[in-house]
């Protein structure tokens, strides 16, 4: 799975069923995409390798993986920590539910959705981040000269 985080698109192409069901939902505190049918998901991923670049050095790993079977059909739970090489303390968690296919005697995905856990909790990380969304979001209300009392 570690071909999510590079933006490797020729894997992406290679592990996905590719029809106008396939669906990819991505949900965090501040934010909420959802890509529906493959063409809509595909051009998602290519915009976001765009956007980042590969990212070499993104370590992952797993836990509480839960996989159930039933013909050609599979459903994945599993928790996902990502961190740079470079920095051990700041991980992201994520919680991912997946739907697999059997395409040709080959596991594909065919659905996915993935839940930004840590944005749900206060971590420094996501302050600055939740901030500025609130910011931008009054600024957008016209509500510059409303006191600081409306933060949360």
């Amino acid at each position: 799975m570690a071909y999510y985080a590079k933006a490797d698109v020729d894997a992406w192409q290679k592990y996905w069923i590719k029809d106008a069901h396939s669906s990819r939902s991505s949900i965090d505190k501040f934010e909420y995409s959802q890509q529906v049918g493959w063409e809509d998901l595909i051009a998602q991923v290519k915009k976001n390798n765009q956007e980042r670049g590969k990212a070499d050095s993104l370590l992952l790993t797993f836990d509480n993986v839960h996989i159930r079977t039933s013909g050609t059909i599979a459903f994945l739970e599993v928790d996902e920590h990502w961190r740079l090489q470079d920095n051990d303390t700041l991980v992201t968690n994520i919680h991912t539910y997946a739907v697999f296919m059997q395409e040709n005697k080959v596991w594909k995905m065919a659905n996915q959705i993935r839940v930004t856990t840590d944005t749900y909790t206060v971590k420094a990380p996501y302050r600055e981040y939740e901030l500025n969304t609130i910011g931008y979001d009054l600024l957008k209300e016209e509500r510059v000269s409303e006191p600081s009392t409306c933060l949360p």
